[in-house]
């Protein structure tokens, strides 16, 4: 799910570009894009975690510990261009708090900007926490709590999930061409650019 959300981004032309990262896990959102972007900003309640990211010395990155539940904080500041959260209702106990959450998010974004998930990550739950299985969400259930806070879903491809408070920005074809470029092998690349 991480890899879809990544590969979605790499679409994009991230200069100037805001991004949050919601549970980094080991930063490599960060090291893929933090130097295309103007700042890449990662929470966790994961002390390993933000060990890791801030021993990587990326300049633009910034890890900062944070329960997504308890809110972003004054120290977060500004909009963001792209906020990632592939586990986005992740110990959500009940639809007021996923709510709640997306409240958050929607009024933390730039106007053409957007969240992304994965309809892997709504249908995860710990098995060993012994969690009600319908605490797993679909995209239907994600689209219905996002048009409450007054957000858009619009699905990408099968996985992908965008919400956005109207239209979110797209691809440009320069970008997109960049990002096939760098998925490309090197000796297929030069021979292209020619």
């Amino acid at each position: 799910d991480q890899r879809r959300i990544e590969n979605y981004l790499d679409r994009f032309s991230l200069a100037g570009k805001r991004i949050l990262h919601v549970g980094i896990g080991n930063s490599g959102l960060a090291l893929r894009f933090a130097r295309r972007a103007d700042e890449v900003v990662g929470i966790s309640i994961d002390a390993r975690e933000l060990t890791l990211a801030h021993g990587l010395g990326l300049a633009n990155y910034v890890a900062v510990e944070r329960n997504k539940y308890a809110g972003l904080g004054d120290d977060i500041e500004g909009r963001f261009d792209f906020i990632i959260d592939n586990n986005i209702n992740s110990a959500c106990c009940c639809l007021s708090h996923l709510q709640g959450l997306l409240e958050e998010y929607g009024d933390r974004l730039t106007p053409c900007g957007q969240i992304l998930t994965d309809r892997e990550g709504l249908a995860w739950i710990p098995e060993a926490a012994g969690l009600n299985p319908r605490w797993r969400f679909s995209l239907e259930d994600l689209a219905c709590a996002a048009d409450l806070t007054g957000l858009t879903t619009e699905a990408i491809g099968s996985h992908l999930a965008a919400l956005s408070r109207g239209d979110r920005a797209q691809p440009t074809l320069a970008s997109r061409t960049s990002s096939l470029l760098r998925r490309t092998p090197p000796a297929v690349a030069r021979r292209l650019k020619r």
